[in-house]
């Protein structure tokens, strides 16, 4: 894996005395190496949000994706400090350095950043090497030094969060409730059975974890011992994916858990529909997913160790460094890419089809520059490692040509989630509340209706006998039927709230993308019965960035 190698940088006031301004742009006069030790690289992980941050080796390769002068936004990395360069009281912010590991191997930058909860530094001995920290702040580029922009602020330290100590949480993502916090809660009737809330602690037994139903049901305690237990009832898998083999939970396990606290017979429990957001710190995000695209040079280095299966097909992102041919004749194009767009570690790909698996059809259709995501094989030829013919473009420069239903429909609970991969969420949204709809009656069927910002979701029964229909407190989408988006910007998310967690639609389920618009199908493929009916309460939907 391609080591990243840094910059200090440091305004020298005197001989002997160095000090940081927080009010002007960072002072890279004097460049500064940041040794780096011997190791194995980290596979990246994390998302960057508050609940699953970043590992230093993903904040690392995002980091290597921004142009000069690029942010990312806010985001939030986890790692241990290996190095300390300034702690300086006077202006309260301190400059270091956090690895993986606790050791000079493949660090990042902190730059001029402040204390637990955002707060000045007030002393040295306030932050110590091999301190377990998780930053908060934006990835910055600045003139090819990669570090977390200065103002960022220390979230957690050592497991304490601003506000309170491991233990004390809010039930938010950042700071989950502990299994006796919920016992104590439910006992105390502080619960409310119909909010999601998040529950961190280690299994400390399981009942039964089903492949053949997909949930698992188990208690979680504090420490994992039996004392003082909160029971999980029938829970899906990370993500809320279902359980597939007995040996995906196991006792002594630390995991996060998003659920309602309830009781049944007088018993406190996390109520069925709960999902795992984590075990063991590992949230599923596996690279060369979707979710999780390889970068060019690790593509290069998983063909390298030969870690690649030439028959799966894997997503890899990047940006066009050369174009051989794009070829109008053939349909295809051969061009190759690299992490940050320059010639160095490209990787080939041999006469790949363009968005959705489309034939090109004119030169113009790829440029130098381009950032793309590629779904093909890696493999060689020649002992040249390439994505071999067949691939195709999902995305070019954020827009997406279609996602179906590969890991782009999940269901957790009585909320449903269609996801482009293939751009990022920003924060606008358009949003539709069926209690809020006026002028229909029970049991209408509506061919259309328009969401607070003037986008469109139309409806179609798809040659079924029953098709959407309006029951005042939700909207029916039946077994085959589609609903269709057309909204004022491209698409990033769609989250549907339902009625009820068995009124969800079908597994079976598909949704496409394509920037503005996008389809769901409420697909149901046996012969018999009528599948599981989608009982809409509200809808959001989060536009890309």
């Amino acid at each position: 894996m391609k080591k990243f190698i840094y910059s200090l940088f440091v305004l020298a006031i005197s001989a002997m005395t160095f000090t940081g301004c927080e009010d002007v742009p960072a002072p890279y006069n004097l460049p500064q190496e940041i040794e780096e030790g011997e190791g194995e690289t980290t596979t990246p992980l994390g998302t960057g949000s508050v609940s699953d941050p970043y590992n230093v080796a993903a904040a690392n390769q995002v980091g290597a994706s921004l142009s000069a002068g690029e942010s990312t936004e806010t985001v939030y990395i986890r790692g241990i400090v290996s190095r300390i360069d300034e702690i300086d009281p006077s202006f309260g912010n301190a400059t270091y350095c956090i690895s993986d590991d606790g050791t000079p191997n493949n660090q990042f930058l902190v730059y001029r950043g402040y204390s637990l909860g955002g707060e000045k530094f007030t002393s040295v001995d306030e932050l110590k090497v091999g301190d377990e920290v998780i930053v908060k702040g934006t990835i910055t580029n600045y003139n090819g030094t990669i570090e977390l922009n200065q103002r960022n602020e220390i979230y957690s330290l050592n497991g304490v969060i601003a506000g309170g100590e491991t233990g004390e949480g809010d039930g938010t993502e950042g700071n989950p409730y502990s299994a006796s916090q919920a016992l104590e809660m439910i006992a105390n009737g502080e619960n409310n059975p119909d909010a999601e809330v998040y529950i961190k602690g280690k299994v400390s037994q399981i009942k039964e974890v089903s492949a053949q139903f997909g949930n698992a049901t188990y208690w979680i305690s504090d420490d994992g011992s039996t004392d003082n237990q909160l029971y999980v009832f029938r829970g899906k898998y990370l993500n809320g994916e279902k359980f597939t083999s007995e040996d995906q939970l196991k006792v002594g396990d630390e995991v996060v858990i998003l659920g309602k606290l309830t009781t049944f017979n007088d018993d406190p429990q996390v109520g069925t529909g709960s999902k795992l957001v984590s075990v063991n710190g590992q949230t599923g995000m596996i690279p060369g997913t979707e979710a999780l695209p390889y970068t060019p040079s690790q593509a290069l280095e998983v063909i390298a160790n030969g870690e690649n299966d030439p028959d799966a097909e894997v997503y890899i992102k990047g940006k066009v460094s050369q174009i051989k041919e794009v070829s109008a004749q053939f349909g295809n194009a051969t061009y190759w890419i690299s992490d940050d767009g320059s010639t160095d570690n490209q990787l080939y790909v041999f006469r790949g089809k363009y968005l959705n698996g489309e034939k090109f059809t004119s030169e113009d259709q790829l440029k130098v520059g381009d950032e793309v995501v590629i779904l093909g094989k890696l493999t060689t030829f020649n002992d040249d490692p390439q994505v071999g013919t067949g691939s195709k473009i999902v995305s070019i420069n954020g827009e997406g040509g279609g996602s179906t239903a590969g890991g782009a429909v999940s269901i957790s609970g009585d909320v449903v989630t269609l996801t482009n991969s293939a751009v990022t969420a920003g924060t606008e949204t358009a949003t539709l509340n069926v209690a809020d709809i006026t002028g229909l009656k029970k049991g209408d069927k509506p061919s259309s209706l328009t969401m607070s910002d003037g986008s469109v979701i139309t409806f179609d029964a798809n040659g079924e006998t029953n098709g959407p229909a309006y029951y005042v407190t939700d909207m029916r989408v039946y077994k085959n039927n589609i609903m269709r988006f057309s909204c004022k910007k491209t698409i990033a998310k769609i989250v549907i709230t339902c009625s009820g967690d068995d009124r969800v639609g079908n597994e079976t389920a598909t949704v496409s993308f394509n920037g503005n618009e996008a389809e769901y199908n409420n697909v149901f493929t046996e012969d018999k019965g009528g599948g599981v009916q989608l009982r809409i309460t509200n809808i959001v939907v989060t536009y890309a960035k």
